[in-house]
């Protein structure tokens, strides 16, 4: 920014000879001008691997961190970690001759001239900084044995912890997202979003975020595509990640998710808002801080979720906010509509993030495992043995793993699908077939074949006997006779049974149903006549029937209806 004559005039001569004082310069008598002078050169000439042994360790690592940084650190960030420097005049600063016993690492360097501050302006206006004269700081040496980056200690967690049960597989949910593009059209707008409503029926852990993100690192890691104003699996990309090891499918989801910008995890944490007013966040920055904290812990050891937030807290309060914008970024309280601006927001807001980072993403990726206490709140969190090894070798390790598990293709035409069946298999089955919906934390998959879904697969262009041979192959035994003879007959016949669920109008009088039936408001709520008293009707025209009925001064007698 400045070199030390430059910086050494902004003081006045009484400063100047309170920190020439400190380098043995008589100072006394002399002009301001001649004081920089004889001080600069002092400073200059100093024997600087002797001046940096000389600082107490707290001070070698404020001037550690400042050489790291590039000579000059915001204001109120130094001030954090290193202590502020009190503010006093002339006559202030000798009655109480602050640098006998100086308030931090900070206030002792600012009294040994090592430490300015300046105004500088910036894109978010004008900013303080604390810095190293240009000239002193390529004189420096580094200090020796300064430790060059704090970690954060941790507490491992006390008393009894319950494993806290792990959120079902994303891959296998990833797996579930490609199928269900590839049999259904999802319209791609400008921000194509998941069609949450639709899908959450067959994934496996119903989170909605959870699922978002599960789109966001889809369409990040390339296998989903536009393909004709449609979200589609990517032809290519997809099938190898389908047919890869899963160690390669859930670091591959981990990775993206450690590199992607379109997911934002602040905009997730369910308790803030935040509000688009032209500040940006790198997402980022808190991942790859957490994955280096991961990379230090022992995943046989449950760890104090509160420890990680407080110990971030002392030693990267900036991670998040590397230029300390406290005050330009809006961030309201999602429940009291309350801003938090300023640092005495950060629990609020940083330490709200790391706590989502670590029961959400972190969590659903398997890089963690989550505990609890006795009434059910997560209060601990211990890497994974996988997660650990990502942290360190950016890949999951490969298990044993069990024998190769088979689909099994009953006689009723369902088939079952066991979670440690290959995605890829899966995938495919998926696409022939309909699907039944997944309760919450099931490992079992379950499909159909019906006409419909045979009927697609043709319009598809999928040969109905290659994937009979399919499904054979992948459970091990030929098909039941009954699936190969019902298919036989919907090759021939098409669909000969249809199911649907209706409800039955009964009248006691026949004139009654034709009076019904003639009524203008009603007959087309009628389906078919099923005898000279009788009536299908569809239940979704059931509730505007019976008010139909009442409207011609007739009353409906509803069996099974609530008194």
């Amino acid at each position: 920014m400045h070199d030390l004559r430059h910086s050494l005039r902004l003081h006045d001569i009484e400063l100047l000879r309170v920190i020439g004082e400190s380098w043995g310069a008589d100072l006394v008598g002399l002009s301001q001008r001649a004081a920089v002078g004889q001080l600069a050169q002092v400073m200059l000439e100093a024997d600087w691997p002797a001046e940096i042994a000389d600082l107490s360790a707290e001070e070698q690592a404020a001037v550690q961190a400042l050489l790291a940084a590039g000579g000059r650190i915001l204001a109120d960030s130094f001030a954090r970690q290193f202590g502020a420097i009190r503010p006093f005049g002339p006559g202030r600063l000798a009655r109480e001759r602050p640098w006998i016993n100086p308030d931090g690492p900070a206030e002792a360097l600012w009294y040994h001239g090592l430490l300015f501050r300046a105004f500088e302006q910036t894109e978010l206006g004008s900013r303080e900084f604390v810095y190293l004269p240009d000239d002193l700081r390529l004189a420096l040496p580094a200090p020796a044995g300064a430790p060059t980056v704090k970690q954060p200690q941790l507490v491992p967690a006390a008393g009894q912890i319950l494993r806290h049960p792990p959120s079902a597989g994303l891959v296998d949910d990833c797996c579930t997202l490609l199928a269900f593009t590839q049999r259904f059209a999802v319209s791609c707008h400008p921000h194509a979003a998941v069609p949450e409503e639709s899908l959450l029926p067959y994934i496996c852990y119903k989170d909605r975020a959870r699922l978002q993100m599960i789109w966001a690192l889809a369409l990040d890691a390339g296998l989903l595509h536009v393909d004709d104003k449609t979200v589609r699996p990517h032809p290519q990309i997809a099938r190898a990640w389908l047919q890869a090891p899963y160690p390669e499918q859930a670091a591959t989801l981990v990775q993206t998710w450690l590199d992607s910008q379109r997911w934002n995890d602040l905009w997730q944490v369910p308790s803030l808002r935040p509000e688009p007013t032209g500040w940006q966040n790198d997402p980022l920055c808190p991942r790859r801080l957490l994955l280096e904290i991961l990379e230090s812990l022992d995943s046989a050891t449950w760890w104090q979720l509160d420890s990680l937030l407080t110990g971030v807290k002392a030693t990267h309060p900036d991670f998040q906010r590397a230029a300390s914008e406290y005050d330009v970024w809006y961030i309201c309280d999602a429940s009291t509509g309350e801003y938090l601006r300023g640092f005495q927001f950060w629990d609020q807001v940083e330490g709200a993030l790391l706590r989502y980072l670590v029961t959400g993403p972190l969590a659903w990726l398997e890089m963690v495992e989550l505990g609890k206490d006795a009434d059910g709140a997560i209060v601990a969190f211990r890497p994974t043995p996988a997660g650990r090894t990502f942290a360190q070798a950016k890949s999951f390790p490969y298990p044993a793993g069990p024998a190769k598990v088979r689909i099994r293709v009953y006689a009723d035409a369902t088939v079952v699908i066991p979670v440690a069946v290959d995605r890829f298999t899966r995938f495919q089955v998926a696409r022939l077939t309909d699907w039944e919906p997944l309760a919450a934390g099931e490992t079992i998959y379950r499909y159909r074949l019906t006409p419909r879904s045979l009927d697609r697969s043709k319009r598809a262009g999928i040969p109905l006997e290659r994937s009979l041979t399919f499904l054979a192959s992948r459970s091990g035994r030929p098909l039941p006779d009954s699936v190969k003879k019902a298919v036989e007959s919907w090759q021939e016949h098409g669909a000969q049974i249809r199911l649907c669920e209706v409800k039955l109008l009964q009248v006691e009088d026949a004139a009654v149903l034709e009076q019904l039936c003639a009524a203008p408001n009603v007959r087309p709520l009628l389906g078919e006549i099923v005898g000279p008293l009788a009536v299908i009707v569809r239940t979704a025209d059931w509730s505007s029937l019976v008010s139909a009925i009442a409207e011609l001064g007739l009353l409906s007698e509803i069996e099974g209806a609530d008194l």
